[in-house]
């Protein structure tokens, strides 16, 4: 069993694909429900509840969760950490390996209860919920292992920040060391998450529901998980710019570290209040409102915004195509924002500002898996898949999240499949045929992504060989 830290990430990587690839497979089932000319014919709606959970689970959950651990990995050798990760980091991606394949089972028909919850529905079975529990071991573990600790780590005989045996172009190895504080505070949300939801475990009276104690236990841990999201699209969107601009992005990183971490505190006093106090709900709501978007918009206006200006954007740049994504995640993220303050209510317009958001955290890890080290150089092929999925899913993902809009603002609800949903108006219809033919653009995007992505992990890993678009020597 491995401890070298470059094939660790690489493993992480292969999981972020596969789940990655099998959550979009079933988001093509979940839309499907959803579709009126199809929607009719469905009279098994706890099929679609299944595959919209494994869907969530296997994406905003799973592949949300490996990609940011490889970039760990990644950023403790540019860093100049030991490039051995200790016992528990080298077991971490077999047990969330099978916490994966276990999350799978929740689409057996009659395998436990299925509860469409906030943020991690889940399937009340053993079987789902030891996947559940296996994965974010694996997570958990890695994070917590010597270069997170910072204690009795080897440096690198190679200089921090050159590549190194992470094999990045110089630009982007500065650029991932620099965004060290972004990565370690990403690591203390998840592992603050995952102690909320064991604290919650605990503290949770009996005599409640199934519904309500799932909701009510994966609520607070769901919030803190968004705020883990947002730091790792940082430190994605940074990795594009570099790649992109040819140049490092190194200027104000810890200003933007700072006001993510910021919400900490009202986090820690909420959590410690337990799950059970009535402002728990509301107080975790108000910390995403006012959280996360400061920190975006930072990003944009102290980072991205000075970074790219015309003249400084380098012809020899290691990949130019890393803009395209680049763009679309940033613009997707912008619209969420929009959608996310025109929210009424419990309608479909909730949904439609969470999958652009989602969307252009998808866009960004898509891009970064084309463009990682450790698999084979193939510069047109990527550069030109990173295009097309910038294109194909980055407009797909728009028009999906603005057919829920529309379907929204006229009142449809959510969480209805198949013969349950109601269409009493044609905006409604409309919306949803809207959403319809984004789902399939961004279908299509997904496609091209999954066979780019697919052909590159297909090879050996070639140590300090040129990555996608990368220029040798």
């Amino acid at each position: 069993m491995t401890r070298d830290r470059r094939r660790l990430a690489r493993h992480w990587l292969v999981l972020a694909v596969a789940s990655l690839a099998g959550s979009g497979v079933l988001a093509l089932a979940v839309a499907a429900a959803r579709v009126p000319i199809l929607a009719r014919h469905l009279t098994d709606t706890d099929l679609a509840r299944r595959a919209l959970i494994v869907h969530v689970g296997l994406g905003v959950v799973a592949a949300f969760s490996a990609l940011p651990v490889a970039l760990f990995h990644f950023h403790r050798l540019t860093a100049g950490q030991s490039p051995r990760a200790s016992r528990a980091a080298a077991l971490a991606p077999w047990l969330s390996s099978v916490g994966a394949l276990l999350l799978l089972g929740g689409l057996l028909p009659g395998v436990g209860t299925v509860h469409p919850v906030n943020y991690v529905p889940l399937v009340a079975h053993p079987l789902y919920e030891a996947g559940l529990v296996l994965f974010f071991a694996g997570v958990a573990s890695t994070y917590l292992d010597r270069g997170f600790l910072g204690v009795g780590t080897r440096r690198s005989v190679l200089p921090a920040g050159v590549g190194g045996p992470a094999g990045f172009a110089p630009v982007v190895a500065v650029t991932l060391a620099a965004t060290g504080g972004l990565v370690r505070l990403g690591a203390i949300y998840v592992l603050l998450a995952v102690a909320a939801l064991g604290a919650g475990i605990v503290r949770l009276p009996d005599g409640l529901d199934d519904m309500t104690r799932f909701e009510i236990l994966m609520w607070g841990p769901g919030h803190v998980l968004q705020l883990a999201n947002v730091a790792f699209v940082l430190v994605a969107w940074a990795l594009l710019a570099a790649w992109g601009s040819g140049r490092r992005i190194v200027d104000r990183l810890s200003w933007i570290s700072l006001s993510l971490a910021i919400p900490l505190l009202p986090i820690l006093d909420l959590l410690a209040r337990g799950p059970m106090w009535r402002f728990h709900r509301s107080g975790f709501v108000l910390v995403m409102q006012w959280a996360l978007f400061p920190a975006v918009l930072l990003f944009l206006a102290l980072v991205l915004a000075p970074h790219f200006r015309v003249r400084e954007i380098r012809p020899d740049s290691p990949s130019r195509a890393a803009l395209w994504p680049l763009s679309a995640s940033v613009a997707l993220m912008l619209v969420g924002f929009v959608y996310g303050a025109l929210i009424r209510g419990s309608d479909l317009r909730i949904p439609g500002h969470y999958h652009a958001c989602i969307g252009a955290v998808t866009l960004a890890y898509m891009a970064l898996t084309l463009l990682l080290p450790g698999t084979v150089p193939g510069a047109a092929d990527s550069s030109r898949a990173l295009r097309l999925v910038a294109v194909l899913y980055g407009v797909g993902q728009f028009v999906f999240s603005t057919g829920l809009m529309l379907a929204g603002s006229y009142g449809l609800g959510r969480k209805a499949y198949g013969v349950e949903q109601q269409i009493d108006h044609v905006g409604q219809g409309l919306g949803l045929g809207v959403m319809a033919a984004g789902g399939l653009l961004a279908f299509a995007g997904g496609a091209v992504w999954a066979v780019a992505a697919l052909r590159r992990l297909r090879a050996p890993s070639a140590g300090g060989s040129p990555t996608a678009g990368e220029k040798p020597g």
